[in-house]
């Protein structure tokens, strides 16, 4: 993404929730329903009611679960993207590297290793260089 403020775990500012937010608004959404999965897709809480209400409960889980604070940025950061299917394409994959990123020293590489299944399939890593550039 090329918002700095478009990224994973980051609402305020993100101009990808803010559309998103605006659409559903826009659209009269009177009722919500969502769930929170863990690593095993089990079902760990149901979110219901008013839209933006209920979906912020469920972010708040979300953080408790999904979110660790960075004491310390790394120098290099080597990051997996999880395997098949977190790898399938370059959506999926960017996933892994721009949280990499997040934990990683500004003007330090970043190496996310990936097999795509679909799309740019002889590219088996992206490097982010130290100018913030993507190579494969």
């Amino acid at each position: 993404m090329i918002h700095s403020d478009a990224r994973a775990g980051n609402l305020k500012g993100n101009p990808v929730h803010e559309e998103m937010q605006e659409a559903a608004e826009k659209v009269g959404v009177d009722f919500n329903i969502n769930v929170v999965t863990d690593e095993h897709h089990q079902i760990i809480e149901i979110v219901a009611g008013e839209l933006l209400a209920s979906w912020q409960q469920g972010v708040e889980t979300c953080k408790q679960i999904y979110l660790c604070p960075i004491e310390k940025k790394a120098e290099v950061v080597i990051a997996s993207t999880g395997g098949y299917p977190k790898d399938i394409n370059v959506y999926q994959a960017q996933k892994a590297l721009d949280n990499a990123l997040l934990g990683g020293q500004t003007g330090r590489d970043h190496y996310t290793p990936y097999r795509m299944f679909r799309g740019l399939q002889r590219a088996y890593f992206w490097k982010m260089d130290r100018r913030g550039k993507y190579s494969g």
